[in-house]
């Protein structure tokens, strides 16, 4: 009798585990593509900050720049690495406005690690950007793929 008690109690939980797990593996189906460009986006990042240590100013720009165009690029790019053509808008969305805190950032780097007009300047900019290239182009693959 206690036994039955004791499974009538644990096997809805672990069945709603299971489910919960489930739920957990479509949410990380729905982050690949912000997953795969973070992990992009730090190691390109740790490279620049070395390359800027050891005095590599050629390979230092060129990181530089390229952090430079996944910021302002960052919806496009989400999209480019997207599988699903049912999460373009999804992703697009999500780019946009994670580009937004890290254009500031390079606002601070390109100002000189103090406040300047750059500040302001590139999240407009970023935004300018999402926004011409999302109403420029009308299919779901925003001119991608």
């Amino acid at each position: 009798m206690i036994f039955s008690l004791f499974l009538g109690r644990i096997i809805p939980q672990l069945t709603s585990m299971y489910n919960f797990e489930l739920d957990m593996s479509n949410t990380s189906q729905d982050l690949r593509s912000i997953f795969i460009y973070g992990a992009i986006f730090t190691l390109l990042f740790a490279l620049h900050i070395v390359f800027a240590a050891t005095n590599l100013d050629f390979l230092f720009r060129l990181v530089a720049i390229m952090l430079s165009g996944m910021i302002l690029f960052c919806g496009p790019c989400l999209v480019y690495l997207e599988k699903s053509k049912l999460r373009y808008s999804f992703v697009y969305n999500v780019g946009m406005i994670i580009s937004c805190p890290l254009s500031i950032g390079l606002g601070w780097a390109y100002g000189g690690m103090s406040t300047s007009v750059y500040l302001g300047l590139f999240p407009l900019a970023t935004l300018f950007t999402h926004y011409i290239i999302k109403k420029s182009f009308n299919d779901y693959t925003y001119g991608l793929k």
